[in-house]
């Protein structure tokens, strides 16, 4: 007598453990892509810092090896003007044409150049977020989730609870109240009872469907269940289905609009924005998604979208200008205040703190043709000329001076020369210290950011684990209370006979 309620209770148990463990499964290897995902984005991140470093280096090293050209060109002219400023008053006037005006053209005042830190911002200024923005936009969400335990046993659902099909061996599921036994339908696992909402789902290829919303309370059992409180469209060319509005083209999506308040459910072609049909009612039982598929080689899969992550303050901005409440990105109208999205709120606060707790004369030279002591100038060709060469036909037009007058003034201009040139040798030399410094800047700033980086992942890495815990957590301890409910169910069930 009570070997059948024991086999009841071990059969439930070993489901309930069965599910518990899947499910396990899933969660695991969902968070481990996510894992996956941001070890992706932290080596491709350092990668770009080391390949920055790389080059802003090779750049410094290029500067340096120029700025060596430079003091070693300054400096070898400085060395010619200071032999030159000791050489004979003659010497000095015929070289200082040339020398001057290699003085005047020979080097280029210096530039530090600019950029050619490592950009620390770059990489680490709103790196939380900008890795869960990244994240967010490669992960997808999908409006509807299918619940596995409200679907018939010859509907088999993929993995993330998105597709169906059917199968004509029915799977040993046990016969929970939840779940249909007539009908080849499986509902959303989330259920509606005020506000807008809207979700699309490819029907391309399958030969026998249907889609649409239903309430809580209809029946799950028996053949009666779509018969009332659904309202559906289908695809049925072989009339294996019974209610809902029929259509006869072909398409591959099908849009469902809900308005709870405004009591309708409207079915649309998204490809060609073409209204198919709209039921209207009153509703007061919270509704479901309902899907259908008899095809067993194509699935119905409902479609994902992209989250939309804005900011209270431009919302409320954006809505300033607009006659209803809609979302600047799709332009749905949400049915109230938008749920606020607690990680990105709590990756915006960290941030936002940690931004707020922490940025001579030789002797005398006699004239060559003449014999005499050189002692005048010839302005005109600067060359140094004696009393005879004065009086000759070439000096006739020309203004000479005492050498002795004209040198001090040469020898003040070599001076002048001679410091400018030394104050340029002296910049290019702090400029040269500091592109030393610059280098080793750039490799302290490269490991202090790459550092940084790695930190900053740790935490996500970390923000991750603890979520997989806490889900992992959560789905034993609710498989614990319906192993416990299901014994004293049946305990209960065995005491009465």
């Amino acid at each position: 007598m009570h070997e059948a309620p024991r086999f009841q209770r071990r059969k439930g148990e070993l489901l309930i453990q069965c599910q518990a463990e899947y499910t396990e499964h899933q969660i695991k290897l969902q968070f481990k892509k996510l894992r996956q995902f941001l070890r992706d984005k932290e080596a491709a991140r350092i990668t770009a810092l080391r390949e920055e470093e790389e080059q802003k280096k090779q750049k410094m090293k290029e500067k340096l090896k120029e700025m060596n050209r430079h003091i070693s060109a300054l400096s070898q002219t400085i060395k010619d003007l200071e032999e030159m400023k000791k050489a004979k008053d003659v010497h000095l006037l015929e070289k200082f044409p040339v020398t001057m005006e290699r003085v005047q053209i020979s080097q280029p005042d210096p530039e530090t150049p600019s950029g050619a830190l490592i950009r620390v911002s770059h990489y680490l200024g709103n790196l939380p977020y900008r890795v869960w923005k990244k994240m967010l936009n490669s992960v997808q969400k999908t409006p509807v989730i299918l619940d596995p335990n409200t679907a018939h046993p010859r509907l088999v659902l993929s993995h993330d609870l998105t597709r169906v099909k059917f199968v004509w061996d029915e799977q040993p599921f046990p016969d929970n109240p939840e779940r249909f036994d007539i009908c080849e339908c499986v509902l959303g696992s989330k259920g509606f009872h005020s506000g807008t909402h809207s979700w699309e789902v490819e029907v391309k290829h399958s030969e026998c469907w249907s889609l649409g919303v239903t309430t809580a309370s209809n029946q799950r059992k028996g053949h009666d269940c779509c018969e009332t409180d659904v309202w559906c469209v289908k695809y049925d060319p072989y009339n294996q289905l019974e209610s809902g509005f029929l259509i006869e083209e072909d398409l591959e999506y099908v849009r469902v609009d809900l308005d709870y308040d405004g009591g309708t459910v409207s079915f649309s072609d998204p490809v060609t924005n073409t209204h198919i049909h709209t039921f209207t009612t009153t509703f007061t039982d919270t509704i479901f998604p309902i899907f259908c598929n008899l095809d067993e080689l194509k699935c119905l899969r409902i479609l994902p979208f992209k989250l939309h992550n804005v900011c209270n303050e431009c919302l409320r901005q954006f809505w300033k200008t607009k006659e209803s409440q809609e979302c600047p990105v799709c332009g749905i109208r949400p049915s109230k205040n938008p749920s606020c999205n607690l990680v990105l709120k709590t990756l915006c606060k960290s941030f936002l703190k940690e931004r707020n707790e922490k940025h001579s004369a030789g002797s005398e030279e006699i004239c060559s043709l003449h014999g005499k002591t050189l002692k005048f100038v010839c302005l005109g060709d600067n060359q140094p000329v004696c009393s005879a060469c004065k009086h000759t036909q070439k000096y006739t037009n020309q203004t000479l001076r005492p050498i002795c007058e004209v040198v001090p003034s040469y020898k003040e201009e070599l001076n002048t020369a001679l410091k400018s040139l030394q104050e340029k040798l002296q910049q290019r030399e702090n400029i040269k210290r500091e592109l030393e410094k610059t280098v080793q800047h750039i490799k302290s700033q490269t490991e202090y950011t790459e550092h940084q980086i790695k930190e900053q992942f740790k935490k996500l890495r970390q923000f991750l684990r603890d979520e997989e815990e806490a889900t992992i957590t959560a789905l034993r301890k609710e498989e614990k209370q319906k192993e416990q409910k299901m014994k004293e169910k049946l305990g209960g069930d065995n005491e009465s006979q």
